[in-house]
């Protein structure tokens, strides 16, 4: 069917023998500054005797200088992956670009529900600032967590670089923090794999930049 020049749909019926009738829409659009894809799919499955539902959505927003865009993915019963569980997943990606600044937001979160019921959290920012042709700024903060109803294991990493370029070579200064968020290291007891670094002081250069070559002409 067509809504109208900016929007159209599908009506979709899947004759199966002995799963039975799926019934799905799908609806596309794209108006302005934004766009849209939306699908949902149902059907009552003879064989396990359940409704299965399966859904997608993939939408998109522009605000300005800011860019904004949601993917979900629904299942519950789904015969195709794993009958009698249901899953949930959905991300939001915010991102802006301005002259010599970059930044964007990433939040991913997970719920799966088979034998016990577990959610998946994860969030990324990056910004990265340049300050003229030869200096920049980049801040990295990624946030991970895993709860299973009765137990949240978290973690944040705090990354953060400050680079120069000098002609010759460059320089960067950096460092990286690991925070444990997790419930037991309010009593002690939970601490991540990882590492972490004190400000470190990098010096990086090649023969060309030097202007100096090895025997044979071989870079370095």
């Amino acid at each position: 069917y067509m809504g109208n020049k900016a929007q159209s749909g599908f009506l979709l019926l899947d004759l199966m023998t002995r799963k039975g009738v799926r019934e799905g829409i799908r609806h596309t659009y794209q108006v302005g500054n934004s766009a849209g894809d939306i699908q949902l799919f149902h059907l009552f499955d003879q064989t396990l005797k359940q409704n299965a539902i399966t859904g997608h959505g993939d939408l998109s927003q522009q605000f300005g200088t800011i860019r904004a865009s949601l993917v979900s993915d629904l299942r519950a019963n789904a015969y195709q992956y794993a009958p009698q569980s249901k899953s949930f997943n959905t991300q939001l990606t915010l991102s802006r670009s301005r002259p010599g600044a970059n930044t964007s937001l990433v939040l991913n979160q997970g719920i799966n529900e088979v034998v016990t019921k577990t959610t998946n959290l994860h969030g990324n920012l990056t910004n990265r600032q340049q300050f003229g042709n030869r200096i920049s700024m980049d801040n990295n903060f990624d946030f991970n967590s895993f709860n299973t109803g009765t137990q949240t294991t978290a973690r944040l990493t705090s990354q953060t670089a400050f680079s120069r370029n000098e002609g010759k070579f460059d320089w960067t200064l950096s460092a990286q923090k690991l925070t444990d968020l997790s419930d037991e290291a309010f009593v002690g007891g939970g601490r991540f794999a990882g590492i972490e670094r004190l400000p470190e002081l990098a010096l990086i250069s090649d023969s060309g930049r030097l202007g100096k070559t090895l025997p044979f002409g071989l870079p370095a």
